[in-house]
């Protein structure tokens, strides 16, 4: 059965308390993927005279209900909000509110909960200055909203309903997303959580961008980070409003995002950072659940530290896998970094055939090779390059470059090839082969464009064939 929407737009005006709080109601349909989704909107008035913004809260129509048929009970609630406003006591974005009202609150029984959130514009709906959209959650979810911000639960509803970033609307007997034994399981369970405001993280490409969109929070950072105490420390965020994506997780599932692009170079943004400093530590970030990771060693944690609190750029080169990270938003993308490698025989085999010290120094050169290859050319997409190479006894060498998500233009591959086989390898006792990974113009972010062979030696092989031992390999695919 379908919702009848009517054609006239005219709100149902509600005087809560004469000539001091008012609500219109307003009968609406909110475009998604599967189609109009029809909605009452309630837009307070009158709460600003108290020092609390208005609240707009979108309530998703069930089938069959008439458009005059809108709940009362969320009437309660302002009324509830407007006598805590008057006590001296406001909610803002980011934080929440837990009450129960008699009888129940749109069908919960018992204590039940608001998320608030700066509201976006509803098209058919008319707004106050900057109201705050309001979001019903149950007690159940509010565990984890008083825990972990309300970044999680919101993404999670919007990757359940495929709308970016979350819908606009409440639901009546939606099933919980998030529960108490969730705060637990999450990383943000087992260290500890400061609170900040203004502060935000952002993806692009294989960098992540820390900065503070407003100086005005930079006062409220320092105290936040003045209160911790030393070791590891999780940072809840501001989602970046340029975002076109964002991580979604919950435990027991994979990492996920609800996004309108998700290119390598579209900004991805998360709930939290957590800071991990070690003086063993590999530099750089990682995602991790609905956030990131910033593996740091204390002195460089110091510094990251000091720049965020000053406002000032820094760059924190990563190591291995990592993203590097970066304080402020310089966009500057090197069009070469190195992105480790692996052999391509077990490792012990590997080192009796050519010594560590004559990899390394060739490995370095191949490096320099593809550095002066790029740094010549205009910047392009994000890409992530691996350059096989094998070397025979006889100082004879062979190269393969395998390039995701695109192939690299048949011109660009055919000079880097010319290069490479100018180089003069390293003795080797028998045959080696080896893959390097290199990030151009930023990477890609994604580790799986990383291939673990060349595509031609998967056709040398077909898939039916067992795995060939490294030398039976290298005699198919590079005859001696």
């Amino acid at each position: 059965m379908s919702v009848a929407v009517s054609t006239y737009n005219a709100p149902t005006f509600v005087e809560l308390v004469p000539e001091d709080l008012d609500v219109r109601v307003f009968r609406h349909a909110v475009d998604s993927t599967s189609g109009p989704v029809p909605c009452w909107s309630y837009v307070t008035d009158g709460l600003r005279r108290y020092g609390q913004k208005d609240i707009v809260f979108t309530l998703r129509r069930m089938p069959g209900e008439a458009d005059g048929a809108f709940p009362r009970d969320p009437f309660d609630l302002f009324l509830l909000l407007r006598q805590q406003a008057r006590d001296g006591k406001v909610v803002e974005a980011g934080g929440y509110s837990r009450f129960a009202r008699p009888g129940g609150f749109l069908g919960k029984e018992g204590p039940v909960g608001m998320a608030y959130v700066p509201a976006s514009p509803l098209k058919g709906v008319n707004y106050p200055d900057r109201p705050l959209a309001a979001y019903f959650v149950s007690a159940d979810e509010l565990e984890s909203v008083r825990a972990h911000g309300n970044y999680r639960l919101l993404t999670l509803l919007g990757f359940r309903s495929n709308f970016f970033p979350f819908p606009p609307w409440s639901e009546r007997g939606r099933r919980s997303l998030l529960g108490p034994k969730d705060v637990k399981a999450s990383l943000l369970g087992q260290v500890a959580v400061a609170t900040t405001r203004g502060l935000t993280a952002r993806r692009q490409r294989n960098q992540l961008h820390l900065y503070v969109h407003d100086e005005r929070y930079l006062q409220h950072l320092e105290k936040r980070l003045a209160q911790v105490p030393p070791g590891p420390i999780v940072l809840l965020t501001d989602p970046d409003p340029e975002a076109k994506a964002r991580l979604v997780w919950k435990p027991g599932m994979a990492v996920e995002t609800v996004a309108v692009d998700n290119r390598p170079e579209a900004v991805l943004t998360g709930g939290f950072v957590a800071f991990l400093p070690s003086t063993a530590a590999e530099e750089g970030a990682h995602v991790c659940e609905d956030g990131f990771v910033i593996k740091l060693r204390p002195a460089t944690w110091q510094k990251v530290r000091d720049a965020l609190l000053d406002n000032d750029d820094l760059v924190v080169p990563a190591q291995g896998g990592a993203m590097k990270v970066v304080c402020g938003l310089t966009t500057e993308v090197e069009p070469v970094r190195a992105a480790g490698g692996h052999p391509l025989m077990p490792d012990e085999l590997f080192r009796e055939r050519i010594t560590p010290e004559e990899y390394s120094w060739f490995d370095r050169r191949i490096g320099h090779i593809v550095e002066d290859h790029f740094g010549d050319q205009p910047a392009g997409e994000g890409e992530a390059l691996t350059v096989f190479c094998a070397i025979r006894p006889g100082q004879v060498a062979r190269y393969w470059l395998e390039s995701r998500p695109e192939e690299m233009p048949a011109g660009s591959r055919t000079l880097l090839l010319r290069r490479l086989n100018a180089l003069k390898p390293p003795p080797v006792k028998a045959p080696v082969a080896w893959g390097t990974r290199f990030d151009l113009w930023g990477g890609t972010g994604d580790p799986s464009h990383f291939v673990p062979q060349p595509a031609e030696w998967g056709v040398a092989f077909p898939p039916h064939e067992p795995p060939p031992a490294p030398d039976l390999l290298l005699d198919r695919v590079w005859p001696a």
